[in-house]
């Protein structure tokens, strides 16, 4: 029996959103889970079901005095998911695919970083979480705890990145393991830096990822199509 082509289920701008998202199940299965992960850890924190644990593993992660290196290897991954950096190499990305005349990823990945920036002090003034008390903080601060906007802002935006960088089947599994990677390093540096609790890490995975999704449904290309001729 002949295959669907590619082609044929691609979404187009035209189409609504829950009918791009039902042409491809993958995206709505990582949608539905991300949301539940978020959703269930935001309860449990509300409940204060996860003091206990969120406490000892702030302590368990706390730096052993004169050990230089791992602080330093913390606070430059922490750095590769500060907001501002994120926002410039994510402008710069955008405006290159612009001067390709690639406008359909440069916007997806512009919604991708510019929404979560907004979603982050939102949530933040909601949650309105404290931040760890127990050990000290190893980078300045501000805003409340929960969720971490550093894990939010890094999954939403590298994943983005991935999927727009990548222009073959062969060349996406590489992008996405290094995003995926470089993404869980950036939000264990907050807990090690004392500045997050384990849930506002977890919860910021789960709502960059989301929303990471919602930006593939939502500004399609034609990315799949090219790498599916050069698979």
């Amino acid at each position: 029996m002949p295959k669907t082509p590619r082609a044929a289920i691609d979404s187009s701008p035209g189409e609504p959103f829950l009918e791009r998202l039902r042409r491809r199940p993958w995206l709505a299965f990582a949608l539905i889970a991300a949301l539940l992960g978020f959703s269930v850890t935001a309860l449990a924190v509300m409940m204060g079901w996860t003091d206990g644990l969120d406490r000892s593993a702030v302590l368990a992660f706390e730096p052993a005095p004169n050990v230089g290196w791992p602080l330093a290897l913390a606070r430059a991954l922490t750095l590769l998911g500060s907001d501002l950096v994120v926002a410039c190499w994510t402008a710069a990305a955008a405006l290159g695919l612009v001067v390709a005349g690639d406008k359909a990823r440069a916007l997806r990945l512009a919604a991708a970083s510019g929404g979560a920036l907004l979603l982050t002090p939102v949530l933040k003034l909601v949650f309105d979480r404290p931040r760890p008390d127990a050990v000290p903080h190893l980078v300045d601060v501000s805003m409340a705890s929960f969720p971490s906007g550093h894990s939010l802002h890094s999954a939403a935006a590298y994943m983005t990145l991935a999927a727009v960088a990548a222009t073959s089947s062969r060349h996406r599994l590489a992008a996405f393991l290094l995003a995926a990677v470089l993404t869980l390093l950036i939000g264990t540096s907050r807990i090690y830096l004392g500045v997050h609790y384990p849930t506002d890490v977890f919860a910021g995975w789960c709502l960059g990822g989301a929303w990471a999704v919602v930006c593939a449904v939502a500004f399609p290309s034609d990315e799949g199509k090219g790498r599916d001729r050069e698979s």
